[in-house]
């Protein structure tokens, strides 16, 4: 039996996220008019199992199903996982792991939600 360990866990993450994830904000407009901001990192996968892997090693949420859209298409399932602390701390667990061009793609989206809020704040 394969002993799984964390380094193991977010290593498997990170590569599945290099090619089938993605580094986003989501905005939303508050009551007060206000945007309000949040980090994401996300994947969609037909099968189930691969995302329930990712929210064991990092959190999240698994939903769905979703679907089928379109002809010949197949109902499939999202993870997230958004919000500061924990899509922050993921994607910092994450960058040693991944590929340089999603490190980079996950850093920019990060400097991006960064800047957007403090805009958003006046600062």
């Amino acid at each position: 039996m394969k002993t799984l360990t964390l380094d193991t866990e977010l290593a498997w993450s990170a590569g599945f996220l290099d090619g089938e994830g993605n580094y986003g904000m989501q905005t939303a407009r508050r009551k007060d008019r206000k945007d309000q901001y949040s980090f994401r990192i996300q994947a969609a996968q037909v099968h189930r199992e691969p995302l329930d892997r990712l929210q064991a090693a990092l959190g999240g949420n698994v939903t769905g199903p979703y679907g089928p859209y379109g002809d010949n298409k197949q109902p499939y399932f999202q993870w997230n996982i958004t919000g500061y602390a924990e899509a922050k701390e993921a994607l910092f667990k994450l960058l040693p792991f991944h590929s340089p061009i999603k490190a980079e793609q996950g850093l920019k989206a990060w400097a991006d939600f960064l800047e957007m809020r403090a805009r958003r704040d006046g600062i």
